[in-house]
């Protein structure tokens, strides 16, 4: 599990990594960016949504996350 808070993290540049069958979580509810393949990551990935707890992110994270 990485935990990026707000700040995110930016993969663009790196053409080795694959990201997939992850949840992608943040307390906006899943909005990501990417300057590259950005509907090839959300096609890969599901989004959640933190809101204010902690334990709820933990949850959703650890049944599908495989990085």
């Amino acid at each position: 599990v990485v935990d990026c808070g707000d700040e995110g993290l930016d993969l663009s540049d790196n053409g080795e990594i694959d990201v997939y069958d992850n949840v992608i979580l943040d307390t906006r509810g899943g909005r990501i960016g990417a300057d590259d393949n950005l509907e090839e990551i959300r096609a890969r990935n599901t989004f959640g949504h933190t809101g204010a707890h902690a334990s709820t992110a933990s949850q959703q994270t650890g049944a599908g996350a495989t990085n």
